[in-house]
Parts: C-alpha cells; sequence; structure tokens
C-alpha cells in the first residue's frame, strides 16, 4: 500500500472499516502495530499490539453494527490526523451514540505503526453525566 496521499489511504482506511472487511481493515497496520485508546474503554485495554490483536479488535467492532464517519483530515510528513464519530452498539447501550475521538495516526512504508484515539470531550462528559446519574449524582 503505497501513502502517496496519506488523507486519501486514511478515508480508505475508514472504508473498509463500513465495510467491516476484516483482512483489509488489518491489512492496513504494520505487523508491530500499537493501537491505543485514551483513556481505555469500560472493560477494555488502554493498548493492543500486532496484528493478531487488532484482528480481535476489529472484529469485535464488527459484530456490533460498526461504523464511523471521519472529518477533518490533516497530513504532516508521516502522521495523519482526523475526528470519528463512531456508531457502535456497546456506546448505544451506554446511551452514547456515537463516540466522538480524535485519532492520530503514525504510517511507515504505506501502513500504521501507531494509531492513537483519544476520546473527545464532548463524549467524556456525557459518560460523566450518564454515570452520575446511575449513582444518583444527577
Amino acid at each position: 500500500m503505497i501513502m502517496s496521499d496519506p488523507i486519501s489511504t486514511a478515508r480508505a482506511m475508514d472504508e473498509v472499516w463500513n465495510d467491516h472487511d476484516l483482512d483489509a481493515a488489518v491489512d492496513f497496520f504494520t505487523e508491530d502495530a500499537v493501537v491505543r485508546m485514551v483513556p481505555a474503554p469500560p472493560g477494555g485495554k488502554e493498548s493492543i499490539t500486532g496484528r493478531r490483536q487488532i484482528r480481535e479488535w476489529a472484529q469485535d467492532f464488527f459484530n456490533q453494527d460498526f461504523h464511523v464517519e471521519s472529518t477533518n483530515y490533516q497530513a504532516m510528513d508521516n502522521i495523519v490526523t482526523w475526528d470519528s464519530a463512531v456508531h457502535l452498539d456497546r456506546f448505544a447501550e451506554m446511551g452514547v451514540d456515537p463516540v466522538h475521538f480524535s485519532i492520530e495516526s503514525v504510517w511507515e512504508d504505506g501502513k500504521v505503526k501507531q494509531f492513537t484515539a483519544r476520546t473527545a470531550e464532548v463524549t467524556l462528559k456525557k459518560l460523566q453525566e450518564i454515570e452520575a446519574a446511575a449513582y444518583g449524582g444527577g
């Protein structure tokens, strides 16, 4: 996968994820890629490493009617950033749909070496409101 246009490559990555094409989704990552979720999702890990773990992570998303809508793509050298709104059954069940993330990806030889999804403040605030209401604080 040649990354002559990094923004088009990142958009193509979103497309294969929306198509739930597991092999193509995993192929966007290097063998030793690291995926970080900041903060870690409830009951989940903050980071996963390698294609095997990325495959399991992606399959879990695909099993939950995953869909992403992304905007604000920007590229500088081998770093591509964008904003994503992720729709997922698990998030909807929690009362937060979509979940908003700021994405930063570091690319190496046309593949993602590091992928960091930071949960946006709007989503963190909504999660805090839900938690407060559940425990009588809101």
